[in-house]
């Protein structure tokens, strides 16, 4: 079974409300320029995202990275939105 990264998750649910005609609230909104944040630090640092949440202007993100040798590390990031 192929699992969806968080990005392709929100996408989806955009273009679901897009078709239904609803329109999205604004921690839905948050939540896809978090998401979207999150997918963009992962690729850039080489990490997997461990979970991603809005607070006031920022995101905050969590990232599990693996260094070259040596057990993965947990990495807290806060970012604008």
């Amino acid at each position: 079974m192929k699992t969806l990264v968080p990005t392709k998750i929100i996408h989806l649910a955009l273009a679901a409300g897009l078709l239904c005609g609803s329109t999205l609230l604004p921690v839905q909104a948050e939540a896809a320029s978090c998401s979207s944040r999150a997918s963009s630090l992962a690729a850039s640092k080489g990490g997997r995202i461990l979970s991603v949440s809005a607070r006031g202007g920022k995101c905050v993100i969590k990232l599990l990275i693996k260094p070259a040798n040596g057990p993965p590390k947990r990495k807290t990031f806060v970012v604008s939105k």
